[in-house]
Order: C-alpha cells, then structure tokens, then sequence
C-alpha cells in the first residue's frame, strides 16, 4: 500500500487500485475516515489519455477527409443514354463497374445472359410456375473468360441441372468467376490505392482506440506496463475485424457490422476485466463511443477512398444512361429496337436483375405483342405469367447457387 500527504489530507492506495482510504487531520479534532472508489492519480492518466484519444478521433477524421477531397473524390459523371450494354459487358462487369464491387448474388443472372446466347434452356415443370430445370444445350465456345467458368460450373452437374443439384455445392464456382471479374476489371475502373494509405487507414482507425485503451488498463491495473500490454495483446483482434471492415466482400453493412462487433466487443471485454465500467464513468462512455465513430468514419474513407480512372468514370456515366433508359424508354422506341431485334427485350432481361428493376422493365412492354423466347420451354406462352416465372425463377436459383451451409454473408445491396 502506498499513501500520499495533501495538506491535511493522507491518501492510501492499493496497488490494484480498488479502494483508496484517506484521513482527514484537523486540530484539536478526532481523525475522520472515510473510503472513496478510485485512485486519483490514475483517474486523471485515465482523464489525459481519454482527453487524447479524443483530439485524435477529430485530428485523424480531418485529415481522412482531406486526404479523400485530394485524392479519393471522382470527377463529375455525366450520363450517356445507352441502348444496349456499354462494351458488351456481362452481368458481373456491369455490376462491379456500377457498384463499384461485386457479390456473388450479381453473377447468377448470367445465366439468362448465356440462354440468351444459345447455351441454356429454362423449363417450366409444373403449370403453377413454380418448379423448373436447366437444360444445358451445348459447352462454351465464347471468348468471355467469366462465362466459361460460369458454364464449366454448370456442366459438372451433366446436361439438365435442378435447384437442389446447385445447393450448398455452385457457390464455388461464383466464387472463382467472382474473383476472374475482380481482377480483370479493378485495374480498369479504380486507381489503385497505395500501401501508403492502407497503413495510414489501419493507424488512423486504431491509435485513437489503442490510447483510450491504455488509458482505461492502467486506470485500473495502475501499471503502465499493464496499460500497454493489454492493448497490445488485444492489438491483433482489433485489426483483424477492421480488415474484415474494409474488404469490399463485407459489403457497406457488413463493414459496419464488422467495425462496432470488433471495437464494442474488446472494449466490453476491457470494462469487464479491467473494472473500468464501473470506474471510469460517464468519461469513459464518451470515449468509447467516439472511438466507435471514427473508426466507422475510417472505414468508410478507406472504402471510398478508391477513385475512379477515366475509363471508370465514362463507364459509370454509360452505364447510369443504360439503367435510366431501361426505367423510362418509351414506348414507340421499344417497338422500334424490337422491329430491328426482336430478342431485345430477353437480350436486356438479365441486366435488369442486376439493376434490380425487372418489373419495371417489363412493365415498358405492357400491350407490345412478345413471342416467348428460344429458350424457353413451357406449355403456353403469357407474357405476364412469363415474368413472374422469371422472378420467381430467378430468385429461386440465386438462393441456391449462392447457399452455403458452412458461411454466411452481409451485403450492403438488396436481392432481386
């Protein structure tokens, strides 16, 4: 036990800092005690280090958006009204130029793109339109490096494939088509970001936290080697999770998810282990959430942070053109591209799924006379039930080629 002389005021403390004793000597006066509940030395290290990881929350999101106005904001995107898709780009290039990432939910449309090619076949089973098989018509013989895997995948289940056969077992081969795009494509659309900035990212987000932390240790242990091996100990969990926060596979609300799990659980584990939650006080409190939010804000500039080339600009600006036409053509223009094409409306069908605006696309062709497509195999032909059979078929289908038993995902987009 240690105890310190104030004037007329003796403190004692223990080590572990729990309880502190002081008697107060006044003349000609018994000697009163009493007990208080924290050390006061170590509560203004607590106070100081809080008092830090607090100006470089703020100094560190200021230079974060400095750094993103200088070198991470794109140039202005215009819009180019497109007919067909820009560059002849497939389901997931169109995606991941549009999105900026690609999820494996992005590619299962690719198979209407590879029906509408003559690869594929899609059958009604039932006249609900409920149940369905794929008929595989022939090997790939294309240039499109992502398609050939893609129909590789599907020909491994032999020439008609059901929902079943793609379940817990295709999320594979989306995962090698998923990777083919992304490295094909990222150097096209985005200027790499430096290792430079990847380090700046991870101290950025970090530092903040690491001194609250140290803070918080030594509060309780009043040690300063406690202060700095147990943020160091818990150094290696927290990067983990911003690493999880910051991949483009994590999507916006899993990079979100990622970044609150991983801070408010080790500074949970923290409070518990280390008494701050019942010592540290509403100061506490407001560190905790303030390291919180600008690591959020770190993750988000790190993801941002990726700027467009020229070519990615002038893509985007195609593509937003493509996707506003497909919403608003009208109607005397549809009949139009139909006359000239009259696989037009199946040709662009695949897209809208990426775009997520099929009934929309449909809805354009409302009283325009439609003859089914190649290929489709069914009994009668109505273009109204034709559709839903798509949607339902179409969300069936990413369901399961994306199922997988062992993993789950978070996604920041919505389904079809």
């Amino acid at each position: 036990m240690n105890y310190y002389i104030n004037r007329k005021i003796v403190l004692f403390t223990t080590i572990i800092a729990l309880f502190g004793i002081f008697l107060q000597i006044q003349p000609n006066t018994p000697a009163k005690a009493a007990v208080f509940d924290a050390n006061p030395i170590q509560t203004d290290s607590f106070n100081t280090a809080g008092a830090v990881a607090l100006v470089l929350c703020c100094v560190f999101l200021v230079v974060s958006l400095l750094l993103w106005l200088i070198l991470g904001r794109d140039k202005d995107v215009i819009d180019i009204v497109e007919f067909y898709p820009p560059d002849g780009l497939n389901c997931g290039e169109m995606a991941y130029a549009y999105y900026g990432s690609l999820r494996n939910k992005d590619l299962v449309p690719m198979i209407l793109g590879l029906a509408a090619k003559g690869y594929i076949a899609v059958e009604q089973t039932d006249g609900k339109g409920t149940k369905f098989v794929f008929h595989l018509l022939r090997g790939y013989t294309g240039v499109d490096e992502a398609e050939k895997e893609f129909m590789e995948g599907l020909l491994q289940y032999g020439s008609v494939v059901t929902k079943i056969e793609l379940e817990n077992s295709f999320y594979k081969t989306l995962d090698r088509v998923n990777d083919t795009i992304t490295k094909m494509m990222k150097p096209k659309i985005f200027i790499e970001k430096t290792l430079i900035w990847r380090l700046l990212a991870l101290v950025f987000a970090l530092i903040p936290y690491m001194v609250g932390l140290y803070g918080i240790t030594r509060f309780y242990h009043g040690s300063t080697v406690m202060g700095i091996l147990f943020p160091a100990v818990v150094y290696g969990c927290v990067t983990f999770f911003f690493i999880l926060a910051t991949s483009k596979k994590s999507g916006i609300a899993g990079g979100i998810a990622f970044s609150i799990f991983g801070i408010a659980a080790v500074w949970v584990v923290v409070a518990v282990l280390g008494g701050s939650l019942n010592y540290g006080g509403l100061f506490y409190w407001v560190v905790f959430f303030a390291c919180i939010v600008a690591n959020l804000f770190q993750v988000l500039f790190y993801r941002i942070i990726d700027k467009r080339t020229d070519y990615g600009i002038d893509l985007l600006g195609r593509i937003r053109g493509f996707r506003n036409y497909l919403m608003t053509a009208k109607r005397p223009h549809l009949v139009s591209l139909m006359e000239q094409d009259p696989a037009y409306f199946y040709k662009i069908l695949p897209y809208t799924y990426v775009f997520g605006i099929p009934d929309t696309w449909a809805e354009q062709f409302d009283g325009i006379v439609m003859n089914p497509p190649d290929w489709y195999y069914g009994t009668t032909f109505n273009f109204h039930f034709f559709t839903q059979f798509m949607n339902r078929t179409m969300q069936t289908t990413q369901t399961a080629m994306t199922s997988n038993s062992n993993r789950n995902g978070l996604s920041g987009r919505g389904d079809f």
